[in-house]
């Protein structure tokens, strides 16, 4: 089996389809420092913070509870570990009044959003002061305060709940 490198971009380019493979965007060398020809996005310091807390919080939080669930103490758990930048680098380019329809994997967005180790304890087991009073399985979070819609079992469920409260938006004469 033979495997070949993508090209690798120091500015983000659109592709057409046309390639079969993605060239791969890098911004940053091993030591920290700017590619030659890359350009620094205009993120503030606060900001980078911001981001870098809650990836941090969502590894944490994820090789604690993937420990409680292997020892019995959490029925169910799905970690994010490898996703972080993904769902979080995403999130902090919303608005924090723009609704997130989530699914399994992406609690860094609530994480960067500002919701509690104790808020993810409370929903993970369950107990008095989950939001969703038990009735949910573990890692379906929700959170009305920060604009997270509660995840549903079944997967793909969030495209068609995103669908809908857009058009809802788009008739109410809200939203962007």
């Amino acid at each position: 089996m033979t495997t070949t490198k993508s090209k690798v971009v120091y500015s983000p380019v659109f592709t057409d389809g046309a390639e079969f493979r993605i060239p791969t965007f890098k911004l940053l060398k091993q030591d920290g420092s700017l590619y030659k020809s890359a350009k620094a996005p205009d993120l503030d310091k606060e900001k980078a913070l911001r981001i870098y807390r809650a990836m941090v919080t969502t590894r944490i939080l994820d090789e604690r509870m993937l420990a409680a669930q292997r020892q019995g103490r959490l029925s169910f758990y799905m970690q994010c570990t490898g996703e972080e930048a993904a769902v979080i680098g995403s999130t902090a380019a919303l608005d924090d009044g723009d609704m997130i329809m989530a699914q399994y994997r992406e609690q860094g967005a609530l994480a960067y959003r500002g919701f509690s180790i104790d808020e993810f304890m409370n929903q993970l087991f369950g107990n008095e002061l989950d939001y969703g009073k038990g009735r949910q399985m573990p890692v379906h979070y929700g959170s009305k305060k920060l604009n997270y819609m509660t995840i549903s079992s079944p997967l793909a469920t969030q495209i068609p709940q995103a669908t809908g409260y857009a058009y809802g938006q788009k008739m109410a004469g809200e939203g962007h």
